[in-house]
């Protein structure tokens, strides 16, 4: 079952209750990220949803020079440009690997998230792609989790 409710950041998260519970640890977030995105290319390709790829290894020149070209530090990963069914004029969702244990949120990701929502998107972390994807059906075809 998926679960839907702010953290104690106030911003709204969305997981899956038995990956959350696995005693397992979870996939990496590239493979949630795969997963999420072949879903909805898939089977939502009427959605403009690009990645955000903003994380990874990369030396201080570099970094500047990305910052300078407009990489925004806490941008959310996948970006909807779509307005939902409860009315909100766009989506970004910052996806996690399944079990919150194993996963972080930055500051930076908090504060894009509350910006966002401030701005009339929908707004939330996603721990796994089985709660990215919940999220999605429920925003633009009314499913229910």
């Amino acid at each position: 079952m998926i679960k839907l409710e702010r953290n104690k950041s106030g911003i709204m998260c969305a997981w899956d209750e038995d990956e959350n519970a696995s005693k397992k640890k979870s996939r990496i977030e590239k493979l949630e990220g795969w997963d999420f995105s072949a879903y909805v290319n898939h089977h939502m390709p009427e959605l403009m949803m690009f990645h955000v790829a903003n994380e990874g290894a990369f030396s201080v020149q570099h970094r500047s020079s990305l910052s300078r070209s407009g990489v925004l530090p806490g941008a959310s990963d996948y970006v909807i440009l779509h307005s939902t069914m409860c009315g909100h004029s766009f989506t970004l969702i910052e996806l996690k690997r399944s079990r919150k244990r194993d996963s972080s949120v930055s500051q930076e990701q908090v504060d894009f998230i509350i910006h966002g929502e401030a701005h009339g998107g929908f707004c939330c972390v996603a721990y796994g792609a089985k709660a990215a994807i919940a999220i999605v059906e429920w925003l633009y075809k009314g499913t229910e989790f």
